[in-house]
């Protein structure tokens, strides 16, 4: 077991990790390059309970809200102009959002003329406007769409089409915002994996949502994830894409604001942690969980602005099936630190352990 003050200081890091910047965003999904079945979750689903389980449970100061248990791949966000506002969802078509840090309100959020799929991302703007990205199959045409929330995510009163296709299912997108006041201010970026065809997917909008760039392919076979960070002195000057191409953690880097790429390296090679059961990467008792890396750039004017971070999930080849590993680069992603095992428990611990709270 974990050091209780540990685990909460490690869960703290991740989810600062997993915002757009450093002073990024987070989810589960396949494990593999092979499309599992999704079976397609119609609007109005119904869903127990009806809201907040029960008075949150605080922790050495932190609250802890329940608010169900029947779904997965949850995700987040919280409102940088705002921090009691956040917003999480999960894989139906219902939501949470908080306005005041405590209360939460569950809503069914339609999003017309997508029959969605799931795999719920969330992130706000820099001026507050909240995004909601899901999958979607509409008869043979498969794709990304998008809400925007420009009321803290009370309603959404826009959908837009992001990407579609008919060469098979787009998996597991992830969205990411700029929040700087750099040249790409507001700029939206997402990638997935696109079965069918080759690699991965990455696209962008500069205008809120409203339209897309055409998508640029890249290498890799799942696990896209996008984080904004400096540039020198050129707030969200560079924009990264990262996934997994086989054994191999690789890394891609903008510096005109997801216009162009370029410079792909291998930020790690590593066994995915856990063990297969069921035809998914799991822990103890078949608990499925994440073997996608989470990245984070350092936004802040401090000796480690422009630092890169990334987080996952290995497996060590030892009785231990399961550890976090962090690797870190200094140059802009050109060059990758040896990876470091973040948790403390005992080598020889095979419980839920490390890869269940990442």
């Amino acid at each position: 077991m974990k050091k209780v003050s540990y685990m909460l200081s490690l869960i703290i890091m991740l989810a600062i990790l997993s915002g757009n910047n450093l002073m990024g965003q987070y989810s589960v999904r396949n494990d593999s390059d092979l499309p599992q079945s999704i079976a397609i979750q119609p609007p109005g689903m119904t869903i127990s309970p009806a809201g907040v389980l029960s008075n949150p449970v605080t922790i050495n100061g932190f609250d802890n809200f329940a608010l169900g248990v029947d779904f997965g791949e949850p995700h987040i966000a919280t409102n940088p102009r705002d921090p009691l506002n956040s917003i999480c969802a999960f894989n139906t078509n219902n939501y949470y959002y908080t306005l005041n840090g405590f209360d939460w309100t569950k809503i069914n959020v339609s999003f017309p003329g997508f029959s969605v799929l799931g795999d719920p991302v969330l992130a706000f703007d820099s001026l507050g406007n909240a995004y909601y990205t899901q999958l979607y199959q509409n008869g043979g045409t498969y794709g990304v769409c998008i809400g925007k929330s420009t009321n803290k995510g009370v309603s959404w009163t826009s959908t837009y089409n992001v990407a579609s296709t008919t060469v098979g299912l787009s998996d597991k997108e992830w969205l990411t915002a700029d929040q700087t006041a750099g040249p790409y201010s507001n700029n939206l970026y997402i990638g997935w994996r696109q079965f069918g065809a080759t690699g991965m997917r990455f696209v962008r909008s500069t205008d809120g949502a409203a339209t897309w760039s055409s998508p640029q392919t890249f290498t890799g076979g799942q696990g896209a994830y996008v984080a904004v960070g400096a540039n020198g002195n050129i707030q969200g000057g560079s924009v990264y894409f990262a996934a997994i191409n086989g054994s191999s953690i690789i890394v891609n880097r903008s510096t005109d604001g997801g216009l162009n790429f370029s410079g792909q390296q291998v930020a790690s090679t590593f066994v995915s942690g856990g063990v297969i059961c069921a035809g998914r990467y799991t822990v103890k008792s078949c608990i499925r969980m994440n073997n996608f890396p989470r990245m984070s750039a350092d936004n802040s004017y401090t000796a480690t602005r422009g630092n890169v971070y990334i987080v996952y999930a290995r497996n060590p080849g030892t009785s231990d099936i399961t550890d976090i590993n962090l690797v870190r680069s200094t140059d802009f992603g050109v060059t990758w630190s040896a990876p470091v095992r973040v948790n403390d428990d005992a080598t020889t611990n095979r419980s839920v352990g490390s890869g269940y709270f990442l």
